[in-house]
């Protein structure tokens, strides 16, 4: 066999031209395609992270602290409570003057406007039973999800003589109480019910009770028909009645 010749070394190189060339440019689309993949997964995750954000529920204001009605919270206990006991006494006191002028009372975010009845005490008939009217107002604050429910009610007394109350709410239609904390209850037709307290009858000056309740109820939003403390309309904590 004779050694090949120049002419035809040179003819064998370049029919090997075209396939180095078909793996470089095999090489140079890697790069691309790695490329494509990572930016497809970058906006994936910007579109998770946006779809997080659009359904983060809203932050649920709670009435305790500053804004809790009457400076009673929630969490304080069911039954009747002097003024403001979320409030704590420093047991410090201050050595500065005190100023001539006292400042200005300021409602705290939150805080609901209060409805209190006529300050002249004034005997009603309710149900054959006596009623006293004096300085009260109640306030209510509702927590609902899935087909549960949650009800507290605030009942003050601001006037100087203890007073005697009931509270009538209405319920929708298809809702229903399974427990209360801290009141008697009495159901009537079209779902009201009059809760009346479980711990003595009457509410001494300057006293707030508080009691809840507790049901089942059908979906979608969630809202008592009405409420009255000795037909008085109550205030809904957050926003009106």
């Amino acid at each position: 066999m004779r050694p090949a010749t120049v002419e035809e070394l040179a003819a064998a190189e370049r029919s090997e031209q075209p396939s180095l060339s078909a793996s470089i440019r095999d090489r140079a689309k890697k790069p691309l395609v790695i490329g494509a993949a990572t930016a497809s997964l970058l906006v994936a995750g910007a579109g998770a992270v946006a779809l997080a954000h659009v359904d983060s529920p809203p932050t649920m204001v709670q009435p305790q602290g500053e804004a809790a009605p009457f400076g009673v919270g929630y969490v304080d206990g069911f039954g009747e409570h002097s003024p403001k006991p979320t409030e704590k006494t420093s047991p410090k006191q201050s050595t500065k003057p005190k100023s001539a002028a006292a400042a200005p009372q300021m409602t705290p975010p939150g805080q609901p406007t209060i409805v209190v009845a006529s300050s002249e005490a004034t005997p009603s008939i309710d149900g054959g039973v006596v009623v006293e009217e004096g300085e009260l107002a109640a306030v209510y604050w509702v927590a609902a999800w899935r087909n549960s429910y949650d009800v507290y009610v605030w009942v003050h007394n601001s006037g100087s003589a203890p007073a005697s109350w009931n509270l009538r709410i209405q319920l929708p239609a298809n809702t229903t109480i399974s427990a209360t904390w801290a009141a008697h209850r009495e159901g009537h037709a079209n779902n009201a019910w009059v809760f009346t307290p479980a711990q003595g009858g009457m509410l001494a000056p300057g006293r707030t009770y508080l009691f809840a309740f507790e049901g089942k109820r059908p979906s979608g939003a969630f809202a008592l028909k009405s409420c009255t403390v000795n037909g008085i309309a109550c205030t809904k904590f957050g926003g009106a009645a």
